[in-house]
Formats: C-alpha cells, sequence, structure tokens
C-alpha cells in the first residue's frame, strides 16, 4: 500500500510539472503578453483543467519564483510575459508531448 501511495504522489507531481511547463510555453516574451483567460483556454485544448484563480496562483506565487515573469496588472484581466531577454528552452518534441506519469 505504501509504495501505491508513492507512486500516486509521483504521477501527482509529474502532473503538476506538466502543467508548469505548457503554462510556460504560451508565454511570451516582452513587450507581448499573454491574458489569463486565453492562457486558461490554449491549456484546456491540451486537457489541462483549472479555474483561473489557480492558474492565476500557478503564475504569481509558484513559476514567478523561478521563472522571470512580468505581470501587468494595471487593467483586468492581467497581462503576463517573460522577461524579453529570457529563453525557455524545451528540447525534443515538446511539452504537448509529453505524457504524466500514470501508475498502473
Amino acid at each position: 500500500m505504501e509504495e501505491k501511495g508513492r507512486l500516486m504522489n509521483m504521477a501527482n507531481a509529474a502532473g503538476i510539472f506538466h502543467r508548469y511547463l505548457m503554462i510556460l510555453q504560451y508565454i511570451p516574451r516582452y513587450p507581448a503578453s499573454i491574458t489569463t483567460p486565453v492562457l486558461l483556454s490554449r491549456l484546456e485544448v491540451h486537457g489541462i483543467q483549472l479555474t483561473e484563480r489557480s492558474l492565476q496562483r500557478d503564475l504569481s506565487e509558484r513559476l514567478s519564483l523561478y521563472f522571470p515573469l512580468i505581470c501587468d496588472d494595471t487593467s483586468r484581466p492581467f497581462h503576463w510575459s517573460l522577461d524579453r531577454h529570457y529563453q525557455l528552452v524545451i528540447v525534443g518534441k515538446g511539452v504537448s508531448h509529453v505524457k504524466p506519469f500514470e501508475p498502473k
């Protein structure tokens, strides 16, 4: 039973990691930007379902700790960008081909 719990935690972590990579893939470099609702709709195309508030928390409380995210909060919906000098490089087929780990 303990092994199954560990595998479930790994599956959850892999799913969250996949979601974070998908989010980062869609955020353009400044001065271009993307709004939270547009980002949500792009994630839904890939089967990632979350609320707008959850996406906002991912961006402002989690991903912005490790990536140079810029939030223009002067109007709603907020606009998000990556620092113009930052380059996110994903090697291989891209994030859309990454499948989250699912325990058997």
